[in-house]
């Protein structure tokens, strides 16, 4: 149908973006309409608003007549009682009233042609549906400007659905004490938000900072109201932090009051209210700071109470009977009114303890784990069943029970006894016993709640609470810290006493959580040579954690300060992670963070360390995972009268680092692509630990003596680190060499040198000494050339590959290549391919191509450019592997080469080349893909041509 336009006229308008059939304080939603403001018309007439429909048809959603005396530039409000086109966009318009081509039009018409010609003025804006639900809230602190307050819903819908791409906030602004919005103060505000949205979090600030009704901190129970600004920063995105007030109202218009107050708002109340916080913790355990374990107790958080009150903390079971307990309850008619309990026995004697009160149809207090007997029952003249809370049967003896073969139930049916064991599934739908005949008799199930502690205090304080543990019979296991106002307390209670059912009905906060009683024992311990990281380890004898067997835990160990104090934002390592009762756990040495204060590794000193219990709070992770130490939270260790004690679960221990050194197997006098020739004679020594001045001595056997092969001499300082010693004595290489640590004073001969032998007093006198072989390796990595892309599965070679023990030349190795970066340095973590397990001397080794890992960054397969790439000799550590055995890339350790002058070169026993990848000429008719023997006819035709014309040349006397 017609298209609206606009004439030259003086006619006039303003129709801006505004809301309807929205939220606002008064409750409610507001009625649909718009206000279109600024009208000027010349003449009487309509103010028309419509819509565009699917079909592109101008709808009228709403309009109203005018005389030309009211449009003199005000603001007018239309009721849309057509609300097919909202939310979207709208059009407002003015049209004089005579020039309608239908004086009957109404809402739903469809605009004529002739009618949109003869619009005077018109503008278009999006006419949004704003939902906001701010539900009253409760905390149990004062809240301050980084604090948050919550809103439960937040919508803005301009119609286009998911596409939709209008930004708001959500303000909150504080009432006067009259109940009025303060629209000029606010809170806080939400970040940037688009169309639906859930559990806002509004971030309170106080703007302005002088107001007179946005004060904080909030503490006190008052009004407050969300109301939705449009964001009109066009840099602005979703999730954008936002200031208060920074993005002005939306207005929110009633077709029949025009726009309301505040725009799309809700109100709300925020009040303070009984309150407690009660977390996962431990008592009875182990405190390094206290030197002994923690008294039984737990500690209640965060407690508010707006009048005197108790602090409550129980368990569910009693101290009479406990889980794996036998009971046996003598249950018997009263006529067909009621059931009756005539004596208990087994754990206990005493009806109090199975019966909350001993009267007709009592009700029973079960305790999960126990075996329950019932005796004396009258039989078929009052079938007993069992049922939840929906009358549903779990264990009858009339009919079929839901639990009836549940082989941990255990149910069993004498006639006039039955038995079961309460287990936890069965308890948790356990909640009356009744006659099947008889409706009368019936009575309730429920499990005791029994006192483990209790504290009184005052009315209107609030912080944490110590409760002392006085009945542990549900420790370590679920507790829950209960508020009940003190003078709503049935009894005079004490630790022990199963609460009633009246005191249950008064608690006017409560928290479940778990109270865990951990053990670690961390043994003083010692160590030859410095401990270095991700390679040692030291032990905790003993770490336990009791009272949730699905619980996992990891161990940290923490470094302490110059006064021995715990460093608890440092660590030098963890455990796997664990859960239960576990022995001899090794803690892997890591230090995080890398740059700290008092977690240097190696650890080349005697120091203390302590062993702390962290609880896993990551549901991806597994029992055995290894995780990085600090990963996850402190499980915090309360203790009675101390609150929690500083780290939680903790033991502390000696680590004593003896003078000492570690030697591995290496290579020396072998290929390497740090220099064109073999690296010096040389072997490495790491991890020295030296306690005075002394003598990193090298032999070798030579029958029966001990030939010096090199020596270096090293002072207390050298703290774990790695020593060079030249080997100037050869003999004994390849082949096994011990390393040795010896004193200075201890050296019988202050001038020993390479080739002597070494005496007997100076052996004596050895502290520390390894034994290790000093192989030599050899490679060559010839360049090679290949006409087409070399992928997995092929083959390149290495010319030469050798590796020799000594006597005995069967050390098992595999021979890998590695890429290169883009600088032409080695990728040490990445490779290309592998040989297969390889012993002594090797000629043409074959390389099978293959990626690993397969997301890497320089190994590609296939090779379709020229590049540099190094091979690398690999030690097979496994005794099973024989010559001949595939093998994978990156299967084994590299085999390190030393030399005199740079310690360990990198790559270990390595050679590069680079393989060309040769592209075909395609101006070759040889390599263009044709057989080669039509190349050769192609020439042949051409020399027979010419010969043919130079005959030519010849019979016609040209010369």
């Amino acid at each position: 149908m017609g298209t609206l336009s606009v004439a030259a006229q003086e006619d006039d308008l303003s129709f801006d973006n505004q809301a309807t059939g929205s939220t606002f304080s008064d409750g409610g939603t507001t009625n649909p309409g718009v206000v279109v403001e600024n009208v000027t018309a010349t003449q009487d007439s309509a103010v028309v608003v419509t819509y565009e429909d699917a079909e592109g048809n101008t709808i009228i959603a709403g309009g109203e007549f005018f005389d030309e005396e009211e449009l003199a530039g005000d603001d007018v409000t239309l009721i849309v009682d057509n609300i097919g086109g909202f939310p979207g966009e709208h059009t407002a318009h003015v049209i004089p009233e005579d020039e309608l081509s239908d004086e009957e039009y109404d809402v739903g018409d469809t605009v004529s042609d002739e009618t949109a010609g003869a619009v005077t003025a018109a503008e278009t804006a999006t006419v949004f549906q704003g939902t906001l639900e701010f539900a009253d809230q409760g905390f149990d602190e004062e809240l301050d400007t980084d604090d948050t307050i919550t809103l439960d819903t937040a919508i803005l819908d301009d119609g286009e659905g998911e596409a939709s791409d209008t930004l708001f906030t959500v303000d909150i602004h504080p009432t006067d004490d009259d109940g009025n919005l303060v629209g000029d103060e606010f809170i806080g505000s939400s970040d940037v938000l688009v169309g639906e949205n859930d559990d806002v979090t509004v971030n309170l600030d106080q703007v302005p900072e002088d107001g007179e009704f946005n004060e904080f901190p909030i503490d006190e129970t008052d009004e407050y109201i969300a109301m939705i600004h449009v964001v009109d920063d066009d840099d602005a995105e979703e999730g954008d932090a936002a200031a208060p007030g920074e993005y002005p109202v939306l207005p929110n218009v009633d077709g029949i009051e025009g726009p309301v107050p505040g725009g799309i708002t809700d109100t709300g109340t925020v009040f303070f209210e009984d309150a407690v916080s009660f977390n996962d913790q431990a008592t009875a355990s182990p405190s390094a700071t206290l030197d002994r374990d923690t008294d039984p107790g737990v500690i209640v958080e965060d407690v508010q109470a707006l009048q005197d009150s108790a602090v409550v903390v129980t368990y569910e079971g009693s101290t009479a009977v406990q889980s794996g307990d036998e009971v046996t309850i003598d249950l018997d008619n009263v006529g067909s009114d009621a059931w009756e309990v005539n004596g208990v026995s087994g754990a206990t004697d005493n009806i109090e303890d199975v019966v909350r009160e001993d009267e007709a149809n009592p009700t029973l207090l079960l305790v999960e784990g126990v075996e329950y007997t019932f005796e004396d029952l009258p039989g078929e003249a009052h079938p007993l069943e069992f049922q939840d809370d929906e009358g549903n049967a779990l264990l009858s003896q009339d009919g079929d029970g839901a639990f009836e073969d549940d082989g941990e139930v255990g149910w069993n049916d004498e006639g006039d006894e039955v038995s079961f064991t309460l287990t936890a599934d069965l308890n948790a739908e356990l909640t009356t016993y009744v006659c099947t005949i008889h409706g009368a008799m019936e009575g309730q199930i429920q499990t005791p709640l029994t006192i483990a502690g209790l504290a009184e205090i005052d009315g209107q304080t609030g912080g944490d609470v110590a409760v002392e543990i006085e009945d542990d019979g549900g420790f370590p296991g679920e507790h829950t810290a209960h508020l009940i106002p003190t003078a709503e307390l049935s009894e005079d209670y004490a630790s022990g006493d199963v609460v009633s059912e009246e005191t249950a009905g008064e608690v006017s906060v409560a928290e479940q959580a778990t109270v865990f009683q951990g053990d670690l024992e961390f043994a003083d311990q010692s160590f030859e040579g410095a401990l270095a990281e991700g390679d040692d380890s030291i032990v905790v004898e003993t770490a336990t954690l009791n009272g949730d067997e699905d619980t996992l835990f990891q161990i940290d160990v923490h470094p302490v300060d110059e006064e021995g104090t715990l460093v608890g934002d440092e660590f030098v390592g963890s455990s796997a992670v664990l859960s239960g009762d576990n022995e001899d756990v090794e803690i892997t040495l890591d230090a995080v963070p890398e740059d700290g204060t008092f977690n240097e590794l190696p650890l080349a000193e005697t120091d203390d360390f302590i062993a702390m219990v962290h609880v896993v709070d990551d549901e991806t992770v597994d029992e055995g995972d290894q995780v990085e130490p600090g990963t996850f939270p402190v499980l915090q260790n309360a203790d009675d009268q101390l609150a929690f004690v500083p780290g939680g679960i903790t033991d502390q221990a000696t680590v004593t680092i003896n003078p000492g050194l570690s030697f591995v197997d290496q290579a020396t006098e072998s290929s390497t692509i740090t220099s064109e020739t073999p690296t010096n004679a040389s072997v490495v020594v790491e991890d020295v630990v030296a306690a005075e001045d002394s003598a990193v001595v090298i032999t070798y056997e030579e029958g029966d003596e001990s030939i010096i092969a090199g020596v270096e001499t090293v002072s207390p300082d050298i703290g774990g680190d790695a020593v060079t010693v030249e080997l100037d004595d050869t003999d004994g290489f390849p082949g096994e060499h011990t390393a040795h640590l010896i004193p200075t004073d201890g050296l019988s001969n202050p001038e020993y040198e390479a080739g002597n032998q070494v005496s007997s007093a100076t052996a004596d006198a050895v502290e520390a000494a390894e034994t290790a072989t000093v192989l030599q390796g050899e490679l060559a990595f010839a360049d090679q050339e290949f006409d087409e892309p070399v992928e997995a599965g092929d083959e390149i070679i290495v010319e030469t590959a050798n590796l020799s023990a000594g006597v005995d030349d069967d050390t098992a190795f595999t021979v890998d290549v590695h890429p290169t970066n883009d600088e032409g340095e080695l990728v040490g973590t990445e490779f290309v391919g592998s040989s297969n397990v390889l012993e002594g001397d090797n000629s043409d080794v074959g390389i099978e191509l293959e990626q690993v890992p397969e997301d890497g960054a320089f190994n590609q397969l296939p090779l379709n450019e020229t590049d540099d790439f190094v091979a690398m000799i690999h030690l097979v550590g496994d005794d099973d592997a024989a010559a001949g055995d595939d093998a994978s890339p990156g299967a084994f350790p590299a085999l390190q080469n030393a030399d005199a002058e740079d310690g360990f070169v990198p790559g270990g026993v390595t050679d590069d080349a680079t393989l060309t990848i040769v592209e075909p000429d395609p101006a070759d008719p040889g390599t263009n893909g044709e057989d080669d023997d039509f190349g050769f006819i192609f020439i042949l035709i051409g020399i027979v041509a010419l010969a043919a014309a130079a005959i030519a040349l010849v019979l016609s006397g040209s010369d």
